[in-house]
């Protein structure tokens, strides 16, 4: 990646141009979103097919019809930049992190490479079309100390119906509301979980459940002793999915003794101690 620009050799030209306009942007409050809308939208202006793109130093397969990719397509360099800051200050070689909600895998290939390869990944997805362009990207990047699941979470074993989101988002694909595609997922507690794939401990985790991050972390932290928690989580929070959630989850991290601060749009960072 020359001079932290995004190596577009293998893209179409109109895009390798839009993007070397795009990832000069500065990192200025919700520039990320002005820019993927412009260029995404131009973009979309005819059908357009999915793209093995350069994200961070990744190659990962991108769809520009879709919300997340288009974000990591038209701006890498500013995508999700406080967690990402985040992830490197406290994610070390040989740490397990869990990427759980992980979408087709921006999270679980940043943290494969700061675990390095005596470290160990937790990537779950339960979508099935993400979950197998997740796969695919981790196969890409030869991501070996990944381990992708393709199942839901939640506060005891069921099956849940998720709702897809057909409409260009499909990583805010929900167990709580929606209206689209009705998928039915078995869905398992994440210690559970984690058992049953020979994981015991994590000492950094990122939920994007879409409204069941309170259930899944509520059973987890009853699971665990204090020592036991991760040092350090990234956690998306939807207030106006409170009711539904089943609780609020900033309340039950500083409960658990995080302190938190803002991240990127619903995302909250917690750490145990000082941040």
């Amino acid at each position: 990646m020359a001079d932290g620009r995004p190596e577009d050799t293998g893209l179409p030209p109109e895009l390798r141009l839009l993007r070397g306009i795009t990832s000069r942007l500065p990192p200025l409050p919700r520039m990320a979103g002005v820019g993927n809308h412009l260029a995404r939208r131009f973009y979309l202006r005819k059908p357009r097919s999915p793209v093995v793109a350069e994200v961070r130093g990744f190659q990962m397969e991108l769809d520009p019809a879709e919300l997340v990719d288009g974000l990591l397509l038209f701006g890498p360099q500013l995508h999700d930049r406080r967690e990402v800051r985040f992830l490197q200050r406290h994610l070390r070689p040989g740490d397990t992190f869990l990427d759980l909600g992980a979408y087709i895998g921006f999270y679980s290939l940043l943290a494969s490479r700061l675990v390095g390869p005596e470290g160990r990944v937790f990537s779950v997805e339960p979508e099935p079309a993400s979950f197998e362009r997740l796969s695919g990207n981790l196969d890409r990047n030869r991501a070996d100390n990944v381990l992708p699941i393709q199942a839901g979470l939640s506060d005891q074993r069921e099956t849940r119906t998720l709702y897809v989101d057909c409409s260009g988002n499909r990583g805010s694909s929900s167990f709580l509301h929606g209206d689209g595609l009705a998928v039915s997922v078995a869905c398992a507690p994440l210690p559970t979980l984690m058992a049953e794939h020979g994981f015991e401990a994590a000492s950094v985790a990122k939920l994007d459940l879409e409204g069941m991050e309170f259930r899944v972390l509520d059973h987890w932290f009853d699971h665990l002793e204090a020592p036991h928690r991760p040092r350090a989580l990234i956690v998306e929070h939807h207030p106006g999915l409170v009711a539904l959630a089943g609780g609020h989850t900033p309340d039950l991290l500083r409960a658990m003794g995080y302190r938190l601060r803002r991240g990127s749009r619903h995302n909250l960072l917690a750490m145990r101690g000082a941040l």
